[in-house]
């Protein structure tokens, strides 16, 4: 959950705003400090690496499990015609 700032401008009980318009500046940039910046760079490249490490972990048979797993469910959930590709 976002924390929340005196200027949210929402009256809800304790709910996040409903939308991030109050972050961006006039040209539609959001508003950030390179501190900020910084940091969601090193959790991004951290949490890429650990995801990894994690993925590595699991036997070649799982993931090849949950791939058909997966698969199967999407063939379920989408429309099927000749040639269509599903990418995740």
């Amino acid at each position: 959950m976002i924390p929340r700032r005196d200027d949210d401008a929402d009256d809800d009980a304790g709910g996040e705003p409903p939308c991030f318009l109050h972050e961006l500046d006039p040209k539609g940039v959001v508003r950030s400090d390179s501190r900020q910046v910084r940091d969601v760079i090193r959790w991004r490249k951290a949490e890429r690496e650990r995801l990894i490490d994690a993925r590595l972990e699991l036997s070649a048979d799982y993931r090849a499990a949950q791939t058909s797993a997966i698969a199967s469910d999407l063939n379920r959930l989408t429309l099927s015609a000749s040639g269509t590709v599903v990418s995740v």
